[in-house]
């Protein structure tokens, strides 16, 4: 038999027993799962029943009523502990407000997601300080851990309103969904590995966690927050490795008051941008462009009516893209979705700056660089208040960029059911 025949039956071969232990894996899962299925009585709760009735609504598969589903099953349990642990604390650990006072005359509102960087948030805090006409805005700060140094940090903030939120279900309460189970998915239980939490590794699910909290937080700020304070004006959505410049609200306020003259159309504000610090713009000057999420995703403000937009989108796009970042999600849902993109309003000298060295993807090394050298350059650099009546437009290069490959770690069906959930018991 000639040498090249017979590598190609060999690797024919080798193909087809992979393809056959592939099959023969899925089937022992589909055996395990029928087997391990809870009986029916463990899926009577109110919660699972409404979780049903939202997949069928939404057309999610295997969703009925006269089944227990797997997936429903451990929505259901994270949603009702995370009930329970609310009813049961009267403390900061709920996702009750806490406020330092009381809310009338707000003007602005400023979001703040707070992960575990209590460093980097002191330095937000102190940046917020000095900017002129704190005192009329609120600002959210919603936490994804309890953390007792950043609690003590945000209720010493005495220059302006403020309120706190803790996301009811973070990582750091469950041992299974919304976290991820290692011991069902262990190197040495791998055989006996549930089928919907072999991709849910440790790191998937902190970063899902992202996107759910962020999509928590806006719900509480758009169907709770703002309309108990009779708000209708921009939100403004920061993190907590963000630094913000001194004239912050009065570059939005001057925006905002000619709007109508610079773009009407406009969905976003973008307040900064990843420029070289050293890049010259006129600091009263703005542009107006395509939005695009890895350009425009720092300092972005938008109101209620985008938000009902993206509400629209919720189940076939937001809820179910398979993307982790939020910024992304609402990227695509711009220029896949929507009949025409959405437009942003671009300050070009940028008010609010990504200084966090360290984060999600980075864990050590030097991680204040970046802050000194955005106080340098403030310090150097930054004009005097910008006057309100002073900015104008300024031609400004649209950018012609695809969207990228999804980023992953929402491929989870729960992640979708639980992302609905929030949103439809709003």
């Amino acid at each position: 038999m000639p040498l090249a025949k017979f590598f190609r039956i060999t690797a024919c071969a080798l193909i087809c027993f992979n393809f056959l232990l592939w099959r023969r894996q899925i089937f022992q899962s589909l055996i395990l799962e029928r087997l391990l299925k809870p009986p029916f009585d463990t899926c009577s709760t109110t919660t699972y029943h409404k979780l049903a009735m939202l997949s069928m609504k939404y057309g999610f598969p295997n969703a009925r009523q006269d089944t227990c589903v797997h997936e429903l099953l451990d929505v259901a349990a994270a949603v009702d502990a995370s009930n329970e642990l609310t009813l049961s604390e009267k403390s900061l650990k709920d996702p009750q407000w806490v406020s330092n006072r009381p809310f009338t005359g707000i003007q602005w509102i400023i979001v703040v997601q707070v992960h575990d960087r209590l460093n980097y948030l002191k330095e937000l805090i102190g940046s917020l300080e000095k900017v002129r006409g704190i005192g009329d805005a609120l600002v959210v700060f919603s936490h994804d851990t309890y953390s007792a140094g950043a609690n003590a940090v945000v209720e010493a903030i005495h220059f302006c309103r403020t309120i706190q939120l803790l996301y009811p279900l973070r990582l750091e309460l469950f041992q299974n969904f919304p976290n991820a189970d290692a011991a069902n998915c262990s190197h040495e239980n791998k055989g006996k590995c549930r089928r919907r939490d072999q991709l849910r590794s440790p790191k998937v699910a902190s970063l899902a966690q992202i996107k759910h909290h962020w999509w928590w937080k806006a719900i509480q700020v758009f169907e709770h927050i703002a309309p108990t304070m009779k708000y209708d004006g921009w939100v403004l959505f920061l993190e907590d490795d963000h630094y913000v410049s001194a004239d912050l609200l009065d570059v939005i306020k001057g925006i905002v008051s000619k709007k109508d003259s610079i773009c009407k159309s406009c969905e976003f504000l973008v307040l900064g941008n990843y420029n070289p610090l050293n890049t010259y713009a006129k600091p009263t000057h703005v542009g107006v462009v395509p939005w695009f999420s890895s350009l425009h995703n720092l300092g972005l403000a938008f109101n209620k009516s985008v938000w009902l937009e993206v509400k629209k989108h919720a189940k076939v796009d937001f809820c179910t893209y398979n993307d982790y970042n939020w910024d992304w999600t609402l990227n695509y849902i711009s220029m896949h979705v929507l009949p025409t993109r959405w437009m942003a309003i671009v300050a070009e000298k940028p008010r609010v700056f990504h200084v966090g060295d360290c984060g999600v993807h980075k864990t050590s090394g030097a991680c204040t660089d970046m802050l000194a050298k955005v106080k340098q350059y403030l310090e150097k650099t930054f004009p005097p208040p910008t006057e309100v009546g002073s900015i104008e437009v300024h031609p400004m290069l649209p950018t012609h960029r695809k969207t990228s490959v999804p980023n992953g770690a929402w491929a989870d069906v729960r992640d979708h059911l639980l992302c609905l959930w929030n949103l439809d018991n709003a």
